[in-house]
Formats: structure tokens, C-alpha cells, sequence
């Protein structure tokens, strides 16, 4: 059984079909150019390979652990798990903190902002609150950035509580 990236399992019609079109290219190369094009041919080839498991290794782009509405069956409790994947995320970047904390303290601020009005929610939340939540800020996209410490967002939590 052959292989294709580690992990991935076995190559598929895919990546067979790839193969045998490299080794197409090196004959055909080598038949026409003799020994220096089959060498150009399999250089590139190789070079290609190179690229394409690069590729195959880039991190994908962060996902919400569990789109809204999706539920797994047999699953008990799917939105505790959406809350319990927001606060484990949180702390990775401030990417991770506008894809899934700050939607929830948007939505746990949403009335007190229409009632108030956003100055008001401002002054009484405080300034590292008010960024997570200000609706006008638009979200993170730098996955680099600092996230959101358990501690923080535990004093944060707690503040949202005493209003």
C-alpha cells in the first residue's frame, strides 16, 4: 500500500496520477533532451513535489469548533460545548477571541446597549471590556495576537455579573 502525505493515509487515484505524469515528463524530457533535460525535468519534478508537500503541511485556517445550528447526535448539552470550545479558544489569539467569545458577549450586552446606548455600556463595563464587545471595532485577523487569559476573562465575566 503506498502512502501519500504522513498521517494522511493511502494516495489516492490523485496522487497516483501525478506520479505517473512526473515520470511521464522525465521520459519525454530525457528522450528530447538526453541526459541535462532529463535532469531539468526531474529537478523541476522534484521541486513541484517539494512545493506540494509544503503546502499539505500549512496549518488551515481556525474554524468555530461547532457551527451554530449543528448538532451531532446523541450530543446532550451542544450549546455548553459551543461555550466550553469559545473559553478554551480564547486564549490562542484575538482572532480566536472575536470568532467565539465575543459573539456571546455581544449577545449578553445586546440589550443593555439598545436601552443605554453605547457610551453608557461604556463607562460602566470599562475600557478592555468595551473592546472585546464594541460593536464598531471590526474583528481580528492577525491568529498572532495575543488572546484572552482564563483570569481575564474570569474578572470580565464577573463584572458583566454585578451590573
Amino acid at each position: 500500500m503506498s502512502s501519500g502525505a504522513v498521517g494522511r493515509g493511502p494516495a489516492g487515484p490523485r496522487r497516483r496520477a501525478q506520479a505517473g505524469l512526473a515520470v511521464l515528463v522525465v521520459i519525454v524530457a530525457g528522450a528530447a533532451g538526453g541526459d541535462r533535460g532529463a535532469l531539468i525535468a526531474l529537478l523541476v519534478v522534484a521541486l513541484v513535489g517539494l512545493a506540494a508537500v509544503v503546502v499539505d503541511l500549512l496549518p488551515a485556517a481556525p474554524q468555530p469548533l461547532v457551527a451554530l445550528g449543528e448538532v451531532e447526535p446523541g450530543r446532550r448539552f451542544p450549546a455548553y460545548d459551543r461555550l466550553y470550545g469559545a473559553v478554551l479558544l480564547s486564549a490562542s489569539s484575538g482572532r480566536h477571541v472575536d470568532l467565539t467569545v465575543r459573539p456571546v458577549l455581544q449577545r449578553a450586552l445586546a440589550a443593555e446597549l439598545e436601552d443605554s446606548g453605547p457610551e453608557a455600556v461604556r463607562a460602566r463595563v470599562g475600557e478592555r471590556l468595551w473592546r472585546l464587545v464594541d460593536p464598531a471595532r471590526p474583528s481580528a485577523s492577525d491568529s498572532s495576537s495575543g488572546g484572552l487569559s482564563h483570569a481575564e476573562l474570569h474578572d470580565l465575566l464577573d463584572r458583566l455579573e454585578d451590573r
